[in-house]
């Protein structure tokens, strides 16, 4: 590994996890920090959000709703209206299908 992958990897807390990483590569993949009404990327930042918050004990750099929401430029109010209150629009299967296959494989 190079100094370069090692700087990478790290942060002030200490080595940063593989599920850090992956919702690294998520979010730069899929767009997800751009600022966009379009459904289909609402509904795969809930989705993001939805398996960040089924493994939050597994995270190390994201570990609480702000951290999560400054890798999307979300406020932690977004976030957790996210976790607790939005409901599922009518194609978020079909929206979302790419990203869970990604977060889950």
């Amino acid at each position: 590994m190079s100094w370069e992958d090692w700087i990478m990897r790290n942060d002030e807390n200490g080595p940063i996890t593989n599920y850090d990483f992956i919702l690294d590569l998520a979010v730069q993949h899929y767009g997800l920090s751009k600022r966009n009404r379009k459904q289909e990327l609402i509904d795969m930042r809930h989705c993001l959000i939805k398996w960040w918050k089924k493994n939050k004990t597994k995270f190390k750099k994201y570990n609480s709703l702000t951290a999560v929401g400054r890798s999307m430029n979300l406020t932690h109010c977004t976030v957790l209206h996210y976790v607790k209150h939005r409901k599922k629009s009518h194609d978020y299967e079909r929206n979302t299908i790419c990203i869970y296959d990604f977060l889950t494989s």
